[in-house]
């Protein structure tokens, strides 16, 4: 994880090392001078060689301040850093290649993983400069150590050795407390805002008393891991500080005997504790910042598999790559632990018709849209696209190439035109297109037009109107394939009639599948796919009437409830 931390904010790197230098000749500036003024009044005479690098680091120090911006290049290696991470991370999100059994909740999003990449300034501002620290002043130490004929050098090795074996066995014996804490806030948090979500509900109902049960529940179990969390965290800076305050005590007694048997002087046994007590306080914090590392590891664990599941799709298509025909042969999908929804299944789309797709609840037709999307993998057969020549077409291209409407869209707070051309790429004349195929003619009648607000979710039109205008919003993307999954239900009949003619004028030259339980829209569709016992059936509506019992059954149910509505 450290190791590809690094690989983020690459070009803010040379910066934050040079502040972090800095910052350390800052602190060996005081330090050399003591040494510098030590030796003048006890020989005399000033010391070449320390009144030279003394010197050196002066002019080094007055040329660096003179540069602009030189106190905040940490920080501006540190936001380069988690801008990239959560732009990747983000990415990773709306990846349409996305595993599906990784589930995604606001919750999740915001609390773990967005506050996990946040909590990240700790290893830039403080863990590596920090580290940075700890090495240039043991290097200094090792070096004047040897050079006063001091074995003190050897106390902070066997300060790290000890602070790691004492981290490892204590990671034994508590090696999931950090992950139950994660998981014990991420529970809390769902459910606090499920609550919140259906808090009318609740009341209704007169359930809120055995929600809030649960919540006290969930929220007792966050509050023990907590306890958990900070005995664990508790239990390692009292070993940190132990050794680190015995290896300084060590060493002060080490320095004094060096200065009895006359090996160094007063002054360099003073110069050597005083970076020994630099060394340690480092590492200490060094130490207290890498609890925080540790306690991110969840997170960023969660992060990096988000992130490497994105792939790159592939460029705008050319004209001769466009999709016109989309192929499962003998493919087989089943959902893990479950039994297999499609198997040995066949289906061929191919644009210049309109298609349906009938079967029962639970039959699998959303999971075929998901799979001719990309978002699931089929378990076994091929899933093959071809342009007009017959082509193979790679299948990374089905997701920025496919477009999907559900029964339930969503549209952002703002105006219907904002929420027209949310898509990249929108033709200037998309008006004329929306007028050419009979699309949102009641916003003519809107005494704002296309700045109408639609408030959040859409909730200040009628569903109606909402769907037409999510319906639209897809067909100015000029995907390839179209695939609407029960778009026109729970709507009205004028709404649901002016969609259906936009999708038969679309199914002339796209790739349309409509997926519907409409008795009085399966009627008007050219071929329909009837999905049973985990295959595909191919036919017209008489044809299928005649030849499927099933499907006769399920026509005539749905014909009776439409007749009774």
């Amino acid at each position: 994880m450290i190791k590809r931390l690094f690989t983020y904010g690459h070009k803010g790197l040379k910066g934050a090392l040079q502040q972090i230098i800095s910052d350390w000749l800052m602190m060996v500036l005081p330090i050399l001078t003591a040494a510098v003024v030590f030796f003048w009044y006890q020989t005399g005479h000033l010391n070449i060689v320390l009144t030279g690098i003394l010197i050196a680091i002066l002019l080094l120090m007055t040329f660096y301040f003179a540069l602009p911006r030189t106190r905040s290049r940490i920080n501006q290696w540190t936001s380069a850093a988690k801008q990239e991470l959560r732009q990747e991370y983000l990415k990773g999100i709306f990846n349409p290649h996305s595993d599906p059994t990784a589930k995604l909740t606001a919750q999740t999003v915001i609390n773990r993983d967005l506050q996990g990449i946040d909590r990240l300034d700790v290893f830039y501002n403080s863990v590596f400069p920090s580290f940075c620290a700890v090495t240039l002043t043991y290097l200094l130490l090792i070096i004047l150590a040897i050079w006063w004929h001091s074995w003190v050098w050897i106390l902070p090795i066997v300060c790290i050795l000890l602070i790691g074996i004492s981290m490892m066995l204590l990671q034994k014996i508590s090696p999931k407390v950090n992950w139950e804490y994660m998981n014990g806030w991420l529970s809390m948090g769902n459910r606090f805002i499920d609550d919140l979500q259906g808090i009318n509900t609740l009341v209704m109902y007169q359930a809120d008393q055995r929600y809030q049960t649960s919540f006290n529940e969930k929220s007792e179990f966050f509050r023990q891991k907590t306890m958990d969390l900070l005995k664990y965290q508790l239990q390692s800076l009292l070993i940190l500080n132990t050794l680190i305050f015995g290896t300084l005590a060590i060493s002060s007694v080490m320095l004094w005997f060096d200065v009895q048997s006359s090996r160094i002087s007063i002054p360099e046994s003073l110069i050597m504790w005083v970076l020994m007590a630099e060394l340690l306080t480092a590492e200490r914090q060094l130490g207290y910042f890498v609890h925080i590392i540790i306690s991110t590891k969840p997170a960023m664990t969660h992060i990096f598999k988000v992130i490497d599941q994105t792939q790159i799709l592939p460029n705008q298509p050319t004209e001769s790559d466009l999709i016109s025909e989309i192929k499962l042969e003998q493919v087989t999908f089943a959902y893990p632990d479950k039994a297999a929804l499609l198997k040995d299944a066949n289906l061929d789309l191919k644009n210049g018709k309109l298609y349906g797709l009938v079967g029962h609840n639970g039959s699998g037709k959303s999971t075929l849209a998901e799979i001719l999307r990309g978002q699931q993998k089929i378990s076994a057969g091929k899933l093959q696209t071809f342009n007009k020549t017959q082509k193979v077409l790679p299948n990374q291209c089905l997701p920025n190439r496919i477009g999907y409407v559900s029964a339930q869209p969503y549209l952002f707070s703002g105006t219907i035109e904002e929420n027209l051309t949310l898509g990249n790429g929108i033709e200037a004349n998309w008006q004329q297109t929306l007028k050419n195929l009979g699309l949102c003619d009641f916003i003519n009648d809107l005494p704002e037009g296309f700045a109408t607000q639609v408030g959040e979710g859409g909730r200040l039109i009628s569903p109606g109107q909402r769907q037409q205008i999510a319906f639209s919003r897809l067909i100015l993307m000029n995907k390839d394939v179209y695939i609407f999954d029960e778009v026109t239900a729970s709507i009205d009949e004028v709404n649901s009639q002016i969609i259906l003619k936009a999708i038969k004028k679309l199914s002339t030259d796209k790739i349309v599948l409509l997926i519907t339980h409409e008795w009085t829209i399966i009627n008007q569709l050219d071929l329909i796919y009837f999905l049973n016992d985990q295959h595909f059936e191919l036919g017209t509506v008489s044809d299928l009437d005649q030849s499927n019992k099933d499907f006769q059954k399920l026509m005539a149910t749905q014909k009776m409830l439409e007749e009774k509505l």
